[in-house]
């Protein structure tokens, strides 16, 4: 199946971040529908990096962050700097704990610095249609408690809240239904049993596992948010246009 671009082209779309994603291949007879490596942007199926075990402060840090190390195959010299690149981040309001990225910069500095060397993993932009960005920015605008504190602010809105559009040397790839909340948590249609409604409903999807065209995921977006008994997750769902920043391409 075919990528279809049209009607939109990239700079109709508007970026909500960057993520470093480690593709996943089911098991044999698992998902049969999603063949080879899979990079969705959800923890739910793929490694996202940096993972929050990383962090010094996570409750039980030593035995996360050692199984974090191990799972990476990193040398501890090279893990400590990992650490104090993603916790630098955090603080400077580059990343978040949704493993999503508000600069390219950034995502591109720690990929190029202890990634960009594994085949498996993948820079990846995503971004929304300029025309869903308002509500894209209500769904995802941190709580407020009752005294007028925020409850932290995942990087996704902060992104959103640059306005920029998508990169043009961004290779497409797909598009994919992605939930969003306040919270940190990302759902993609790989979580979920939707796909078969998707496919009863004429949706179509690429070899990458990805929905082919915008159109597609726009409805599939909607079918979403309108699932009998209220939307799928709880959450509000938007369309994706998934593009990797091939390495060739990182600054």
């Amino acid at each position: 199946m075919h990528l279809i671009e049209s009607p939109l082209k990239p700079d109709d779309f508007v970026v909500i971040g960057y993520m470093i994603i480690e593709g996943y291949t089911f098991p044999e007879g698992q998902r049969p529908e999603l063949r080879g490596l899979v990079y969705t942007p959800t923890s739910c199926v793929c490694a996202l990096h940096p993972h929050h075990d990383v962090l010094s402060w996570v409750q039980d840090a030593p035995e996360l962050n050692e199984r974090y190390r191990q799972q990476l195959g990193m040398s501890l010299d090279e893990f400590i700097q990992f650490q104090d690149a993603t916790e630098s981040a955090l603080d400077g309001s580059e990343w978040s704990l949704d493993a999503v990225f508000v600069h390219r910069s950034s995502a591109t500095s720690i990929f190029e610095r202890f990634f960009v060397r594994r085949a498996n993993i993948r820079l990846m932009q995503l971004s929304i249609r300029g025309m869903d960005l308002a509500a894209f920015r209500e769904a995802t605008a941190p709580l407020i408690g009752p005294s007028g504190e925020r409850y932290g602010t995942r990087a996704m809105h902060l992104a959103a809240l640059r306005h920029l559009p998508a990169a043009m040397d961004g290779q497409l790839v797909g598009f994919e239904v992605v939930s969003v909340d306040p919270h940190s948590e990302t759902h993609t249609s790989v979580c979920y049993a939707v796909r078969e409604g998707f496919e009863q409903a004429g949706l179509t999807f690429n070899d990458n596992g990805y929905l082919a065209n915008i159109d597609d995921a726009v409805l599939g977006a909607q079918m979403n948010n309108s699932a009998p008994g209220g939307s799928v997750a709880d959450a509000q769902w938007f369309a994706v246009r998934m593009a990797e920043l091939a390495r060739s391409h990182v600054p």
